[in-house]
């Protein structure tokens, strides 16, 4: 069986949204202090699930891609990024941070 989807709210479209842009801020945070990719991809999927989304991401050195399926239509979004150099004490704070939420 097909699952049907209730209609999105106006607030819960603002909400998505709001999510949406954090992720993608977590995602380049992350990259800019010396993440690697698996760990960016990881870490942004299971923020999404504390926020009751779905997102695909896929880092490369320069962009990151993320697809948030669980919309209709599916939307994914491109974020240019710029190389950057660890650093290790804001990568273990925004770290923190996803452990948190």
């Amino acid at each position: 069986t097909s699952l049907e989807r209730l209609p999105v709210t106006t607030v819960e479209r603002s909400a998505r949204a709001e999510a949406s842009r954090f992720l993608l801020e977590l995602g380049s945070a992350l990259h800019r202090y010396g993440a690697g990719s698996p760990q960016i991809e990881r870490a942004l999927g299971q923020t999404a699930l504390a926020y009751g989304l779905r997102v695909h991401a896929f880092l490369l050195p320069t962009a990151l891609f993320a697809c948030f399926d669980d919309e209709e239509p599916p939307r994914t979004q491109l974020v240019r990024l710029e190389p950057g150099e660890v650093q290790l004490d804001r990568l273990l704070r925004t770290d923190e941070l996803c452990r948190r939420i």
